[in-house]
């Protein structure tokens, strides 16, 4: 399905964006998944409790809310295409349980023949 997204835009379908609370609580924000990378220390030093999937859970519903707020305000960022589909990168500013502040770098995919945009990644950056 093309696509009329333009530099300085916010990502297509914003509002509709599909994002899997796993990709937060089963990944990014969980100390146990040796895949992320060490992912999960960010969000501990914003004060997010990391060590309980409750914890995890209440952590990524305050997220999600953030990213829904600015998403729709932020521009996207296009970056390159994958066989599955068009991406987008799009910086979110985070502000944590304790106050601190980061940038949630967002990665999202819009499949082959679809047209709502799908987070497939994220990683927290403290500032």
């Amino acid at each position: 399905m093309k696509h009329d997204w333009q530099v300085g835009e916010v990502l297509p379908k914003a509002a509709q964006a599909e994002i899997d609370f796993r990709k937060f609580t089963e990944y990014s924000m969980n100390p146990s998944n040796l895949n992320n990378q060490g992912k999960w220390k960010a969000f501990d030093l914003l004060g997010y409790n990391v060590d309980s999937v409750r914890g995890r859970f209440i952590a990524t519903q305050h997220i999600v809310d953030q990213i829904r707020f600015h998403l729709e305000r932020i521009p996207a960022i296009l970056d390159d295409p994958s066989q599955y589909g068009m991406r987008f990168s799009v910086k979110i500013p985070i502000i944590g349980f304790n106050d601190r502040k980061g940038i949630l770098v967002t990665k999202w995919q819009i499949d082959n023949n679809k047209c709502i945009p799908r987070l497939i990644t994220n990683w927290l950056k403290i500032i």
